[in-house]
């Protein structure tokens, strides 16, 4: 869906709507409109940042190198 969501068809929401074998398992239309609500909002807000080029904070990063030691900049360059 983040790369490819023009392959999205009515396939794929029927399979989560109506798909599951535990009615438990399937999800609402609400479900599915938050979740994608949710997941443009992230998806554009990050495209934004990078567009813009925005780095992190050098405060925060030297922070996190305090608190976590060297593991934080493996986890903040991958």
């Amino acid at each position: 869906m983040a790369f490819c969501p023009w392959n999205l068809n009515q396939e794929h929401f029927h399979n989560l709507i109506k798909g599951a074998e535990n009615q438990k398992d399937n999800w609402t239309v609400h479900d599915i409109l938050k979740a994608s609500i949710i997941f443009s909002t992230y998806h554009g807000l990050c495209g934004l940042c990078a567009g813009m080029g925005l780095i992190p904070d050098l405060d925060i990063v030297q922070e996190l190198l305090t608190l976590m030691g060297p593991e934080a900049l493996e986890l903040m360059i991958s």
